[in-house]
């Protein structure tokens, strides 16, 4: 049995240990909300027996689990993983997964991986390795990009004070050009995009997006995150040093570095990193969590001005994260403080918040929430039930109940 639970038109009242939706102000102003993705702040869950005699949870030290991230390429559906305590990068594939395969061994402590397409159809996983440099796997060959490619890349930063690394990230451009998006050691933008068949240059073009830009910030906490808003723009959002939101936007000649924040009006504090999203509908969406655990969103439609709101209550400081479900719906997918696992999704202009099945098995560390093939709905974590913890997928094709698997 899971819960749900509909938003109405004031501001509900909860405190931020709920899982609650807010709608404010106007239908165009509810249209501006959009999907947010959380995760259990790192550290283990405290050792108490739960409800419906779960296990007593994790004690002692804190289980840095990273995150576990999916893509699909030829309708596969694969998901790459940080293995706990080890430098090694595995790779599963299939639905369910299986096929667990080792495709690198020298994996940074408290880093992650990312999957994705490039333009050029291969897939890529990308990585940080115990030197800080940055790593791509793909056509079956791993290369080290700072040195195999020949290219003058500054060391990605090292592991923050929660023990996390920061992310790299690979999308591809709205001129189709393939892009790697890092934090530097000294806490710069840096892109590596794609050159492929550059006569007499490297494979891949290195810039100091935070210097190319003027940008008066460098990166304060996290991951800069790349997206494509609806206006073509690419767009890299982040926390600055000044402890705002920042958003470097390009195209063609065009790069400048904003203060969303100011831009937008919006006041929170952030707690969590950013990430940028362009909705099916034509919004584009700055999501974050603050520092009293509420998930805020900057929207603006095609180019128009930039507004504010707050979708969620008790959020853990994970960056949140968004995906569009298969029937086209935009859903939230984050990990409250109470360790659930909630979804929320816009149905006939409300926001719905359904507490997802997931027994006795809390989530550990980040969520990552996406559509993979044959149409599903799955979201991939760390999780634990009671001192056992494992790598888990929670998925549903069409209106099938919610399946949990471990893999």
């Amino acid at each position: 049995m899971f819960k749900t639970r509909a938003s109405l038109g004031l501001l509900a009242l909860a405190s931020v240990f709920g899982a609650c939706v807010s709608q404010t102000g106007s239908t165009s102003d509810v249209e501006e909300r959009t999907s947010a993705l959380g995760g259990f702040d790192g550290g283990a869950p405290g050792g108490t027996t739960g409800a419906g005699g779960c296990p007593a949870g994790l004690g002692g030290a804190p289980v840095l689990a990273t995150g576990i991230r999916g893509f699909t390429r030829n309708n596969t559906h694969y998901a790459v993983v940080h293995e706990l305590n080890t430098s090694s990068i595995i790779q599963v594939s299939g639905a369910p997964f299986k096929n667990p395969i080792t495709v690198a061994s020298d994996a940074l402590s408290g880093s992650a991986p990312w999957g994705y397409v490039r333009s050029d159809g291969l897939a890529a996983v990308l990585y940080v390795d115990a030197q800080r440099h940055v790593h791509e796997i793909a056509a079956s060959s791993n290369l080290d990009l700072f040195a195999a490619a020949g290219i003058n890349a500054p060391a990605a930063a090292p592991a923050e004070a929660s023990g996390f690394v920061p992310d790299v990230i690979g999308y591809v451009r709205s001129d189709n050009k393939s892009a790697i998006i890092y934090r530097s050691a000294t806490n710069h933008v840096i892109e590596l995009k794609s050159n492929f068949g550059g006569m007499g240059q490297p494979a891949w073009l290195v810039t100091d997006l935070t210097a190319a830009s003027g940008a008066s910030v460098t990166v304060g906490k996290g991951s800069a995150f790349p997206f494509v808003r609806s206006d073509s723009f690419n767009s890299i959002v982040y926390v600055g040093s000044d402890n705002r939101i920042h958003a470097m936007s390009m195209l063609d000649a065009i790069l400048v570095d904003e203060d969303m924040s100011t831009i937008s009006g919006d006041t929170g504090t952030p707690a969590s990193e950013p990430i940028g999203v362009r909705r099916p509908d034509g919004y584009n969406s700055i999501l974050f969590v603050d520092t009293q655990s509420q998930v805020h969103q900057l929207a603006s439609l095609f180019g128009g001005a930039w507004g504010k709101s707050i979708l969620a209550y008790g959020a853990t400081s994970q960056r949140p994260a968004a995906y569009t479900r298969p029937d086209g719906t935009n859903v939230v997918v984050y990990a409250s403080v109470l360790r659930e696992i909630v979804e929320l999704r816009l149905a006939n202009g409300q926001w719905l918040s359904t507490v997802l099945p997931t027994g006795c098995v809390k989530p550990l560390g980040p969520l990552f929430g996406h559509t993979s093939p044959p149409s599903r709905n799955s979201v991939l974590f760390y999780g634990a039930s009671g001192t056992t913890v494992g790598r888990y997928e929670l998925f549903r094709s069409g209106g099938s109940p919610w399946t949990l698997s471990t893999f």
